[in-house]
Formats: C-alpha cells, structure tokens, sequence
C-alpha cells in the first residue's frame, strides 16, 4: 500500500509506516530519501485519572505515620500522575498506567511499626540468640537463623507494623519447630537445682532439676520486665527443650517496680507467693 505520494516536489503521507522515494533527473542521476510517517497520537481519556489527583491533591495525610520508603513512592506517583494530565496528547496507556501506579502507592502506604513493638521484637531477639542450638537438627537450625536474621533486620530501619508482625511470628514458629537431634542428645542437659532461667521479662530459679517435673521460682525482673506495665507469670518456662513449672514467686520480687506495674497476670501453677512480692505496686 502507498505509504506516502510525491507532486511537485512535496511529499504528502498517506498512512502510517516507512517508504523510500527514489528520484532519477533527466541525465540520469538518481537518489532516495527514506520516509518516515509516524502515526498520529490520540489523546487518552483522562477522567478517572484527574478525579483521583484532585481527592488525593485535597486530602490532608499525615504522613508522619507511614513508613518513609511507601511515602516517597506515593509522592512520585501523584508527582508523575499530575505530570501526564499536565502532558498534551498523553496515549490511553500511558494515562491507564498513571491511574494503575497511583493507585497501588495508595494501597501501599504501610504505617511505621510502634517504638514499643520494636522493642518487643527486640526482646524476642535476644530470648532466641539465648537459644542453645547444638541440640538440634541441622535443618530445623536453619530455618531458625534464617528467620532470626531476618528479623534483625527490621531493628534499624524504616519499618512497617506489618513487617514487624510477620518476623515475629515467623521466629515464633521457627522456634517451635526446632527439632532436636537424636545423635546430640548428650548436649543437652537438665537445668541443675538453683540455676537461672530467663525470658524477656522475668529471671526463674531452678527449684527441682527433673527432666519431666521440674519447677521453678520467679526470682527477679530483667531490665526489661522493670519497664512494663503489665507482665504475665507464665505457667511453665522452657530451657533446652525441658519445661518447667512455675510454681512460686520469691519475696520482694516486683518491689523494685513500685508505681511502673500495673497489671500482673499469674499462672495456673503458682502455689506460693513470698512476701512483699508486690510491695508499694500500684493497684
């Protein structure tokens, strides 16, 4: 099909695509020129597009909330939205992608974790680094490293409740599901008589050393624990894979607590409570 046409020395397009025009003078010199017809851009709907600038345009978000990182690509995305209404002649495509960007940065804006969830995967952290791993099956080691790196990732950064959440689960269940191993059995021993254990919160004397009916004392409070307004007494605490009752708290345990505890919730195996364990607490 004819691309384009010649008369009187101007070139007229036809249609769209490339062509060559050759041209022979009377002596017989020829030459060519190559055409090039582009075709012709139509001007996409922008409807749906300027609706969405102008809410968003208007709307005023507390961006202090929201993680740095989904801020800036929500930014850049009405940036370049407003760009392509502000551009003559924008194609459907790229108006269609425009619309589709904005959209996901607005579905996207992930808010910051809280100061006192970090602090709780921090804990979490330190519990699982305190872990004695040479008990267990190389496999399951595995997985619970891998998920103990990624979680320490999120300790200094710009990071996402959600993102928080799913670490903590995720090294939760890692540590579930180590597996000991039958062939390292003799490196793991009973927890002797007087010994500590200890959890984020709270530091357990070893009262009886069984593999099957040990217990413990609650004998003090970390650093951490200190900082809390409500603690809970589990009713069993686990060492190397042995757990061990709870059964007492030690006199003047929360004292050094004073006004900071609020709310205690104490376990199903608690018999015995010294005395002042909770002196001057507040009610």
């Amino acid at each position: 099909e004819t691309i384009a046409t010649v008369e009187n020395g101007r070139v007229s397009a036809l249609k769209h695509g490339e062509t060559r025009i050759v041209v022979t003078t009377s002596n017989g010199v020829t030459a060519f020129c190559d055409v090039f017809v582009l075709e012709q851009i139509q001007e996409g709907d922008k409807t749906e597009l300027a609706q969405i600038v102008e809410k968003l345009t208007a709307e005023e978000k507390d961006f202090s909330v929201y993680t740095n990182s989904s801020v800036q690509k929500y930014q850049e995305a009405l940036e370049w939205a407003q760009r392509v209404l502000d551009t003559e002649n924008a194609s459907q495509p790229e108006i269609d992608k425009a619309y589709r960007e904005l959209n996901e940065a607005v579905e996207n804006l992930a808010k910051k974790a809280q100061p006192e969830k970090i602090e709780e995967l921090r804990q979490q952290i330190i519990d699982a680094e305190k872990k004695n791993l040479s008990i267990y099956t190389e496999e399951s080691v595995n997985i619970f490293s891998k998920a103990l790196e990624e979680a320490k990732k999120l300790l200094n950064g710009d990071v996402s409740a959600a993102s928080v959440e799913n670490a903590m689960k995720n090294l939760a269940d890692a540590e579930k599901k180590l597996a000991i191993d039958p062939k390292k059995e003799e490196n793991r021993k009973v927890p002797t008589q007087n010994s500590l254990i200890e959890d984020a919160n709270l530091q357990y004397t070893v009262t009886k050393s069984d593999a099957r009916n040990g217990t413990v004392t609650v004998s003090g409070v970390t650093a951490a624990g200190k900082k809390k307004s409500a603690i809970t007494i589990p009713a069993t605490v686990e060492k190397d894979s042995y757990v061990f009752k709870v059964t007492a708290i030690n006199k003047n345990v929360f004292k050094g607590s004073k006004k900071k505890l609020k709310s205690i919730v104490i376990g199903a195996n608690v018999t015995e409570i010294g005395a002042n364990s909770f002196y001057k607490c507040s009610k």
